[in-house]
């Protein structure tokens, strides 16, 4: 099938321009990163880099070592309301279409976040889907992500994020619920995958708590 991407030089210029913080450096980012387009991760630096932790310490791969269309990656946090809202829906989305080759992860970045908190939250809201912990936020600061919650779907070979962003609308804004979501953004683009088809959207903007990213060393 054919889908656009963005190359994983749009990514590494973002990177590079941070620490100049110039105008012509994000004028270039904002040229690359398009409101309708994937974006692309290049495979190599995905497998030997991107590595997360289950609660035992034990370092997984983040790309599944199973056959699988896609990896959806979700950001969360023990303590955001609007992330905690969504677990009911991410557990249909999780039973809906891990069966459908798609692998799930939903990963804990906020720094310093004890592996037992963790645990006791993934009792209270019966999660179901496998609950890691980016340790030094390698996989956020790599996928960009500000937001909890906040979702991915990676190829499975990891060269093409297929869609980044909100979960659905439920959430308008910070303090503006609607009464049910009227989209759901990433259910559609996980049944695009699943059907062959193109995402229909391939990046929004989601609404929930800040994922504060330490600085790079």
């Amino acid at each position: 099938m054919s889908r656009r991407k963005i190359g994983w030089n749009g990514i590494l210029a973002f990177v590079a321009c941070v620490p100049l913080a110039t105008q012509a450096c994000f004028a270039q980012q904002a040229s690359e990163l398009k409101a309708d387009d994937p974006k692309a991760i290049r495979t190599q630096s995905v497998r030997s880099i991107l590595r997360w932790q289950d609660l035992d310490g034990r370092e997984r791969p983040l790309l599944p070592e199973k056959d699988a269309r896609a990896i959806c990656i979700i950001f969360v946090s023990t303590d955001c309301p609007i992330s905690n809202s969504y677990q009911p829906e991410l557990r249909r989305l999780h039973q809906q279409y891990e069966p459908e080759g798609i692998a799930f992860v939903m990963l804990h970045a906020t720094a310093g976040i004890e592996p037992e908190r963790i645990r006791e939250h993934i009792k209270n809201y019966e999660i179901e889907i496998p609950v890691g912990i980016d340790s030094h936020q390698a996989i956020a600061k790599t996928l960009q992500a500000a937001t909890i919650p906040e979702a991915f779907v990676l190829s499975a070979d990891g060269e093409t994020v297929w869609y980044r962003g909100r979960i659905d609308n439920l959430y308008e804004a910070l303090g503006k619920k609607r009464s049910r979501p009227t989209s759901h953004e990433l259910r559609d683009a996980l049944n695009a995958i699943v059907t062959g088809q193109k995402v229909p959207i391939a990046v929004t903007d989601p609404v929930g708590c800040r994922l504060r990213i330490e600085p790079r060393p």
